[in-house]
Order: structure tokens, then C-alpha cells, then sequence
């Protein structure tokens, strides 16, 4: 597995990261993983080259 260090995430951006690993019981880097794939439209069968909806 890869790593990627990603800067500037601003606030908000954290904050929802930090609220889907609470929710979830997860990891920071899990939730900003899965905030990654379903943005980048990953999952639930989605196209592979969609960003957002």
C-alpha cells in the first residue's frame, strides 16, 4: 500500500474527517481514505474516472 502526504486540508475538511472517525470508530487515516474513495467515486460501483456526483 502506498502513502501520500496531503497538505492543506483547511478546518472544515479536518473537522469531517475527525467526525467520520469518531462515528465510525475508525482511524484518521481510515476515514480520510474512504472521504477519498467515495469522492473520487470508488465506491458503490461507481466509474472509476467520476469525481463527485
Amino acid at each position: 500500500m502506498k502513502q501520500l502526504t496531503v497538505r492543506g486540508l483547511g478546518d472544515d475538511l479536518t473537522s469531517a474527517i475527525r467526525r467520520l472517525a469518531n462515528r465510525d470508530g475508525t482511524s484518521l487515516n481510515r476515514a480520510a481514505v474512504k472521504l477519498l474513495r467515495r469522492g473520487a467515486g470508488l465506491e458503490d460501483g461507481q466509474a472509476a474516472d467520476t469525481v463527485g456526483s
